[in-house]
């Protein structure tokens, strides 16, 4: 028999990954190209790298599912969809669709499965799958707030370095390690920061939060972070009717995956939800989850 493939794309602001799978899920090509999330790139750019992606795959494929940062609406995925039916690895009874990356990672997570997944790294959003129903929660721009982020994370924690500044929080260990972190000491420059400082800036404050998680300010900014994202995983649980049933569920990024209270009162958290979620690791990445995506489309 001959093989039937089928190809993903995991497109973001910095990079885009192509991964073409047979009919027996193996990963048959790989390539990487630069970024092609919708709000990061125009259109002629985005059409320049999605051909980039399949110029080394010399075969025709069954489905394309591009899941692309800043899809939003359906009018994107009509125009992206337009796109995919344009390449060389196109044919006339191709099915194409498109979505945003977030479907990568469910997919990914839970090798296709039904469940939910939750994004907790830069930026926080959670997803989940029942049949053919989906829910999102959280995940607009960090504009809104990101909650349960990383970006959130940093963003309390400088929220709280001015309050420190003038003297409305008292001083600690905690503020001090945020002071040298971002060389910031009086009014002036802390101001500055908040202007001028980046968003993947504000998250890497993230990790300081996190090493002095015995601080009383940083707790509470741990606690307000998890406290958000179990609001959203308790959502898509509800919505989606799962009660009975055992829920797979995984969390994807370095915030939720890394040794420290927000994981530990994330997975205390759960229990508290439904004792019928059962956490597992990731079992494969967005990219071949958007391939595996591919085949139902």
């Amino acid at each position: 028999m001959l093989d039937k493939y089928y190809l993903g794309i995991d497109g973001g602001g910095s990079k885009t990954a192509f991964a073409i799978i047979n009919q027996d899920n193996e990963l048959v090509y790989y390539k990487e190209t630069g970024p092609s999330s919708l709000d990061t790139v125009s259109k002629e750019v985005l059409r320049q790298t999605l051909n980039e992606g399949v110029e080394g795959f010399n075969y025709q494929v069954e489905g394309i599912f591009a899941g692309l940062g800043g899809i939003s609406n359906q009018e994107q995925i009509d125009e992206v969809k337009e796109i995919l039916k344009t390449l060389k690895v196109c044919k006339e009874s191709t099915r194409v669709d498109a979505g945003n990356d977030v479907i990568n990672a469910l997919y990914g997570s839970l090798g296709g499965k039904d469940g939910i997944v939750l994004i907790a790294g830069t930026g926080s959003v959670c997803y989940g799958k029942k049949g053919e129903t989906y829910h999102r929660a959280g995940g607009y721009c960090y504009q809104e707030g990101d909650a349960g982020s990383g970006y959130d994370l940093g963003m309390k924690a400088l929220q709280h370095l001015a309050r420190v500044l003038d003297k409305r929080h008292e001083e600690s260990e905690f503020s001090k390690a945020l002071c040298n972190q971002i060389s910031c000491y009086d009014y002036s420059s802390l101001a500055s920061y908040f202007i001028n400082s980046t968003r993947t800036e504000k998250a890497s404050l993230s990790r300081v939060v996190t090493k002095y998680q015995d601080d009383k300010y940083a707790r509470s900014i741990i606690e307000h972070a998890v406290n958000e994202v179990l609001l959203m995983i308790k959502t898509v649980f509800n919505t989606l009717n799962y009660q009975e049933e055992k829920v797979l569920f995984s969390v994807i990024g370095s915030l939720g995956n890394a040794d420290t209270l927000y994981k530990e009162l994330l997975l205390e958290g759960l229990i508290n939800i439904s004792s019928n979620i059962v956490f597992i690791p990731k079992k494969y990445e967005a990219y071949i989850g958007s391939a595996l995506k591919a085949k139902e489309v």
